[in-house]
Parts: C-alpha cells; sequence; structure tokens
C-alpha cells in the first residue's frame, strides 16, 4: 500500500501527470486501463482535491479562493479531506495518491489553508512536488484567465509564479518534514516511467544526470551524443534530469530581440522527445509573446534558481552520473559546481571523460570521483551500486 500527496502551483498540469503514472501502474498491475473502472479503483484511486472541493460544495476555485471568508476556506478544506477520507475508509483502495495545492496566490499574496493534522491522518509515505517551465505555468494561467475558464482574470508576472513554485516547495517540506517524510521535486518533462519507478521501485538506484547544457546547446552532434547518455540512464534508473527545466532560454531569447516583447519559440527549448514526459507544451501556441521587463526581472533569479534546484536534484539522488564533464578539454561552470556540492553532500561520482577531452590530463575532475574513458564500462560499473538511502515505501 502505498499513499502519495502531490503538489504543484497551478499550471503545472498535476492530473496530466498523475494520470501518466496511474497508466503506468494500471498496465504494471495488469489491471484494466480505464481509471474509473471498479477493478482499476479498488487498486488506485487518485483524488484531485481541488476538484473535491467544487463538486462537494458546487462552487468554482475562483469563487472559493476570491468570495469566501478565510475561516469558511479553512472549513470547507477540512471538510473536502473529511470527506476523502471517508471515501477512502469505504472503499479500501490498495493505494490513493492525492493532489492539492500547498499554497495559493490571489491579489499579490500567498496562503495555505493546509491542515497538517487531516494530513497526518491521511499518513503519507511521502511527498511529490511538481514543477514545470516558468513560461508554460504563465501561459495556461493566461490562457485560463482569457478564457473565461478563471473567472477571477488571474494575472502572474513571471517572478510571481517563480516565487509561487518556491513557497509551494517550501510550505510541502515544512509538512513533510513535520511528518518525517520525504518530499520529492520533480519536474513534470520526465517520463511516467520516472515518478512510477520513484514511488513504487524505491531500491532502484536515485542517480542526477549531469553534463554541460550551456556550451553544447547549440550544436545537434553533441546535443544528440547527451540525449542518447541521457536516454540509456532513464532505462536503468530513476534519474533526476535537469533538462526537464529549460528556463534560461526566455534570456537567451530577449538577447537577441529588440522592444517590449519577447517571442519564445518552440525550438529554442532543448528538444524533447515525443512520447517521452509526462507533460509536453502541446497546449501551448508558439511563439509564445512574453513581456522583456518581466524576463529581466527574473534572469539572476532564474539563474540562481537553477543552481540550489540542481544541488536538490543532487541531493535527491544515490549518485551523480557526469557525461563528459570536461568536454572539448573546457571547464563547465554548472558541472563543477554540481560535482563540488556531490563531493560535499558525500554522493557517488562517476565521470565518463574521453581522451579526446582530455588529452593532456588536466581535467579538474579526475580526482573528484571514479572516472571511465570507456562509456560502457562505466555502465557496467553502475550496475553492481546499490542505494544510498534507506526508503522504505514502494512496491505494487
Amino acid at each position: 500500500m502505498v499513499r502519495v500527496i502531490f503538489t504543484g502551483t497551478t499550471g503545472v498540469r498535476k492530473l496530466d501527470a498523475i494520470g501518466q503514472v496511474i497508466d503506468e501502474v494500471l498496465s504494471s498491475a495488469g489491471k484494466p486501463p480505464d481509471h474509473n473502472n471498479v477493478d482499476s479503483l479498488r487498486f488506485i484511486r487518485y483524488f484531485d482535491f481541488e476538484q473535491e472541493l467544487s463538486k462537494l460544495f458546487d462552487v468554482p476555485l475562483w469563487t472559493y479562493l476570491m468570495g469566501v471568508h478565510e475561516k469558511t476556506q479553512r472549513e470547507m478544506w477540512d471538510k473536502t479531506f473529511n470527506s476523502i477520507m471517508k471515501t477512502i475508509a469505504k472503499e479500501k483502495p490498495k493505494h490513493v495518491f492525492i493532489g492539492l495545492h500547498a499554497t495559493f496566490f490571489q491579489s499579490s499574496r500567498f496562503f495555505s489553508v493546509l491542515n497538517q493534522d487531516k494530513i497526518r491522518r491521511f499518513k503519507p509515505d511521502l511527498f511529490v512536488t511538481l514543477i514545470d517551465d516558468t513560461y508554460a505555468v504563465w501561459k495556461r494561467i493566461v490562457t485560463k484567465s482569457e478564457s473565461g475558464v478563471d473567472r477571477g482574470k488571474s494575472y502572474l508576472r513571471l517572478r510571481d509564479i517563480l516565487s509561487w513554485r518556491a513557497v509551494e516547495l517550501l510550505v510541502t517540506d515544512l509538512i513533510a518534514n513535520r511528518l518525517q517524510k520525504r518530499n520529492f521535486m520533480v519536474a513534470v518533462k520526465h517520463p511516467a516511467r520516472m515518478l512510477f519507478d520513484l514511488v513504487f521501485n524505491p531500491r532502484k538506484l536515485f542517480v542526477y544526470a549531469s553534463y554541460p547544457i550551456s556550451k553544447t546547446r547549440n550544436d545537434k552532434k553533441i546535443r544528440e551524443e547527451i540525449d542518447k547518455f541521457r536516454y540509456k540512464l532513464h532505462e536503468d534508473y530513476v534519474v533526476f534530469d535537469p533538462l526537464t527545466i529549460d528556463e534560461k532560454i526566455m534570456g537567451l531569447a530577449a538577447e537577441g530581440q529588440s522592444g517590449k516583447r519577447v517571442d519564445l519559440r518552440k525550438e529554442s527549448r532543448w528538444p524533447l522527445p515525443g512520447g517521452w514526459s509526462m507533460v509536453y507544451d502541446d497546449d501551448l501556441t508558439f511563439p509564445l509573446s512574453l513581456i522583456k521587463g518581466e524576463i529581466s526581472e527574473v534572469e539572476r533569479d532564474i539563474e540562481d534558481y537553477i543552481e540550489a534546484r540542481d544541488y536538490r536534484l543532487v541531493s535527491q539522488a544515490d549518485a551523480l552520473i557526469a557525461y563528459r564533464p570536461y568536454y572539448g578539454g573546457e571547464f563547465h561552470r554548472g558541472v563543477n559546481s554540481e560535482i563540488h556540492f556531490a563531493t560535499n553532500a558525500m554522493k557517488e561520482r562517476y565521470f565518463y571523460t574521453p581522451n579526446e577531452d582530455d588529452k593532456k590530463k588536466k581535467s579538474p575532475f579526475k580526482d573528484k570521483g571514479r572516472t571511465f574513458d570507456n562509456l560502457n564500462e562505466m555502465y557496467d560499473t553502475l550496475t553492481g551500486v546499490n542505494p544510498t538511502d534507506r526508503r522504505t515505501w514502494g512496491s505494487l
């Protein structure tokens, strides 16, 4: 039996991401693929908390957020959670997922109505905070407002979205820590199988994939080479992959365009293969027209965020696996900082450094981990590496 709380801000498409994980669960267990099939519901049940609240009280979410007093909001939240717990007790599904907002952002303020005692009653095994690219979340919120789905006509600047993500993660961390559980940050552009394995096969090796990005982004040949490495890791391990978030492209696009608005083109992003991710940007119309001033507001924050995010992903892993960290015989600042952090965090470190990158044997990485000049040899070695963390949840 596994119970998971999924959090995440508006615009990350939690329902789509979790739905794909449930597809994996049902397929692996040999259950009917229909999520609403009686046999499937007995095996795994997903509750979208905000949908359950709207259904229970017959109010749209925007009314709950804008037209209800805070005391009443908390009462409605509690009653919704009680209703979910009552359904769980009655139907007794083997596995239960609950997706909710740990925080809300409304009228330029963050607030939370979570009742930690209710969460404790659910007895979650772990928490997962889902994130997505800032530009994608921004566009989805704008689209909901312009289409009338969000009758509150919400508008969030890029910096608001970045801040909301940080606050959502922080509040989820606080609750998870209080319950002595783990909270994993996972981008929804990871494969569904990655999140499935994180939840149901936690005895697999968790790895962070490290590789040069900035200096290889525009080189199709090396980009394809890096992708081959990434996809190979994803076949065998639970991989925290930094390219599932690619927000630096906003600043890169702004550098090359004049005027008050910036056209962000789909091809600016490091490409992800079809059928690979839980969530794509297929619901967005490109180019996205972003306000240049908003990009300028968040450029420094995104630089800081990339570093902090990658450190967190390294912390979530058992080992760091670096592909050509000395690519082209050059020092790569991002890769170096990740390896330095992994060293201080006492994570296992494995590097593939072909001879062509280190002809003069001057790589600054050679003494910071186990280095291989043969990629297959590194892959073979990884098969014998065991997880360092004790993870007790999981199993279908």
